[in-house]
């Protein structure tokens, strides 16, 4: 990330970070959360991670192939190494940065999903998981755009979720894209005709579907939410837009964190928006 846009983050709180805030005239927007001792870990790894990776990838740079293994033996061995890493990502609290509030008079939501931004779950669809239906809501409050790939869609599925919908969409997006697009299909007339229609009634959005029902029958489930902040979310599973299987149904459901696993989050991407 070079800016700082604003929406939801999940970022150990930094020296480097903070001065990143403070440099932008953006610490009286900032909201921090403080986190469990336990999360320490989970929270330094990716960050770890990327430091070392950088490092080492700096240190090589520009290294023919007769000195590449020297190049890397040497980013090792380098006593710089370990210490300029643990100073770039030394805690000053121990709080997360959880948000960059808008301006006023917008209005920031603070309907965050239940499970972490920066880290990978399941949802199961059991009394100990959140259901998937208040996830996608709490999403929709909170992302910048939204990508839906399901084989159908039902009427009582999408009722629920058409007040979050409706407020989603009304806001075009800044690239003048549809904020949501949506994909299904007409396999074994599972799609209900009503809930396309109020699909179909939303602005800055794009409906889609596939009457192919011999050759591909596309039967994919996939909920992707896109944020500026590289903090987006995608939701895969077995779950189709219907009452059963986002509210009541033990459908379960793995959701990917663009900030832990970006090289799943481009191979669901690739294809662009």
């Amino acid at each position: 990330m070079k800016d700082l846009p604003v929406g939801l983050y999940d970022l150990l709180h930094t020296k480097q970070l903070h001065n990143r805030i403070e440099k932008a005239g953006l610490l009286d927007r900032a909201v921090w959360a403080k986190f469990e001792p336990d999360e320490l870990k989970t929270h330094l790894a990716i960050p770890l991670a990327r430091e070392i990776a950088l490092f080492i990838s700096e240190s090589i740079s520009g290294k023919s192939s007769s000195q590449f293994e020297k190049a890397l033996n040497d980013a090792f061995d380098s006593p710089e190494l370990l210490l300029s890493i643990l100073e770039s990502i030394k805690p000053v609290s121990s709080e997360l940065l959880q948000q960059i509030k808008p301006e006023p008079p917008l209005v920031a939501s603070t309907d965050r999903p239940d499970t972490p931004l920066s880290a990978s779950s399941l949802l199961t669809g059991s009394s100990r998981s959140p259901a998937l239906r208040t996830q996608i809501i709490k999403e929709l409050a909170t992302c910048d755009k939204a990508d839906w790939l399901v084989s159908f869609i039902k009427f009582a599925g999408i009722v629920p979720l058409l007040p979050a919908l409706r407020e989603f969409t009304q806001t075009p997006s800044e690239d003048g894209s549809p904020r949501l697009r949506i994909a299904t299909t007409s396999y074994m007339g599972a799609t209900d005709l009503k809930a396309i229609s109020e699909l179909l009634g939303l602005p800055n959005t794009e409906i889609r579907v596939s009457y192919d029902t011999k050759r591909t029958r596309l039967h994919a489930k996939a909920y992707l939410f896109h944020r500026n902040t590289g903090f987006g979310s995608a939701y895969i599973g077995s779950a189709n837009v219907s009452k059963a299987a986002l509210d009541e149904g033990l459908e379960w459901t793995a959701k990917i964190s663009q900030y832990e696993t970006d090289h799943l989050w481009q191979h669901e991407n690739k294809r662009g928006r």
